[in-house]
């Protein structure tokens, strides 16, 4: 029981300064998403969020706005599992990111930890749910090397959770950097 209660006290955190950092943080990675894809775009090579079936119904008013709106939904997802993870690692909490380096970094890996797990989890779910419906049996029967199909699909899905966490963790550090290194209006008033 009292673990429950710390953990809901962690999730639940009674010291965010700077209430705007969470937005702010989705937006950086919200933004290094637009960024893979228009890299993957450029190399013709677009990941599988960019060529999801809902984007289909996305109206072509200029060429390239459903890749804008995949990139979008897929930093939704990852600026989901990041906030998650900074509340864990109480990285929002005026500490995090006003006191020293190490110790700004430390709780940004920390948050950037959480959030792989939460995002293995969440791909995994997808991964299961496709390779379902490409095989068409459970996921859990099936044997690498079966389906050239198949084995395409974990093996895009698992480059593209790399690339994922890679991008998340060069965005998140640097953004934590540019922001343990510069004062924003407020930064001087005192603790409550």
């Amino acid at each position: 029981m009292r673990f429950g209660k710390r953990m809901k006290k962690r999730f639940q955190p009674k010291k965010v300064k700077d209430r705007g950092l969470p937005i702010a943080d989705a937006l950086v990675l919200t933004s290094a998403t637009v960024l893979v894809a228009l890299v993957s775009l450029s190399q013709h090579k677009a990941p599988s969020w960019l060529n999801a079936e809902y984007l289909r119904e996305v109206p072509r008013i200029l060429p390239n706005l459903p890749a804008l709106v995949g990139s979008v939904v897929h930093g939704s997802k990852l600026s989901a599992v990041w906030v998650l993870g900074a509340l864990a690692a109480e990285a929002y909490e005026t500490e995090a990111y006003d006191a020293d380096f190490a110790e700004a970094m430390k709780r940004t890996v920390k948050a950037g930890c959480f959030a792989v797990g939460l995002l293995i989890l969440v791909e995994q779910n997808e991964m299961r749910q496709a390779l379902e419906h490409v095989i068409g049996m459970p996921a859990s029967e099936y044997v690498v090397g079966e389906n050239r199909e198949a084995d395409l699909l974990i093996n895009s899905k698992t480059s593209e959770l790399f690339v994922d966490c890679a991008s998340c963790a060069v965005a998140m550090l640097s953004w934590r950097i540019i922001r343990w290194n510069s004062s924003v209006p407020g930064d001087d008033l005192p603790f409550n």
